[in-house]
């Protein structure tokens, strides 16, 4: 009985060590794969700094460079004054040119976020306005004034395809050995909406890791494909091999007892 139970934590905490080495794997790739888009866009920044006035052929210009690489980026727009004024692509997009944020309740929270903490906001999955769902990242622009003050020029929003990212990350992949569920909803952590996986999965005593965003967090649980083995494997081999030794050493006073 006794070294059973230890070959039950043995083996539960080497099922646990495999899940998190594997869950390790997914968080790396997902926050990889959303700084790297973010830090594409950053560079936007810049050229604003530069032309505050910019205009379409000048923006796509400089915004076409940041798609021709890997990227899970599906659009990227730019609203100074909180109005969208420039889009690339424009095809497909042409909906949200003139559209104001403040006219987009489920969406101005996160663009007054940004404006007020002068940080990146993350927010979503959320319904586009272009049809779709995106993860949209906030970045808010502040240029100097002509008195030295700065002033607020307006915010980027770049919208990264989460199927692209859940993609390219592994999560959508067939042999995955883990069950995955990931919480936080507009970088919300354990008190945002859970928006992949099922929510159950987070009363299952998961294996728990941290997504760490510019602004907030998400959170990301795993479990064995399956759930987690009630037994180890090796049990009965193990009782087997119990049952051998107590034959080998009670065999012996058996036949001196006879």
């Amino acid at each position: 009985v006794f070294a059973e139970k230890i070959n039950r934590e043995r083996y539960a905490s080497a099922e646990r060590a495999k899940v998190q080495h594997a869950l390790t794997v997914i968080r790396d790739a997902l926050e990889v794969n959303l700084t790297s888009d973010i830090q594409l866009v950053r560079g936007l920044v810049g050229v604003i700094a530069l032309t505050p006035d910019l205009d379409q052929s000048r923006f796509e210009t400089a915004a076409s460079s940041l798609f021709s690489g890997p990227t899970q980026l599906r659009s990227i727009a730019l609203a100074p004054g909180l109005v969208i004024r420039l889009v690339y692509p424009k095809i497909g997009n042409e909906k949200v040119i003139g559209v104001a944020y403040r006219d987009l309740p489920g969406q101005f929270a996160s663009v007054e976020q940004a404006r007020v903490t002068r940080q990146i906001v993350v927010a979503g999955p959320l319904n586009l306005v272009q049809g779709g769902t995106g993860l949209v990242a906030r970045l808010p622009v502040y240029l100097p004034g002509k008195d030295g003050q700065e002033y607020f020029w307006g915010v980027i929003s770049a919208v990264i395809d989460v199927a692209k990212l859940y993609a390219s990350s592994g999560l959508l992949d067939e042999k995955l050995p883990i069950e995955i569920a990931i919480r936080g909803k507009d970088a919300k952590g354990p008190a945002g909406e859970v928006f992949f996986g099922q929510s159950e999965l987070f009363a299952n005593a998961p294996v728990l890791a941290d997504i760490h965003l510019p602004h907030g967090a998400w959170q990301i649980a795993a479990i064995p494909q399956g759930g987690w083995s009630v037994e180890p494997d090796n049990l009965w081999p193990l009782r087997l091999g119990f049952a051998l030794i107590a034959l080998l050493v009670l065999g012996p006073f058996l036949a001196l007892g006879r």
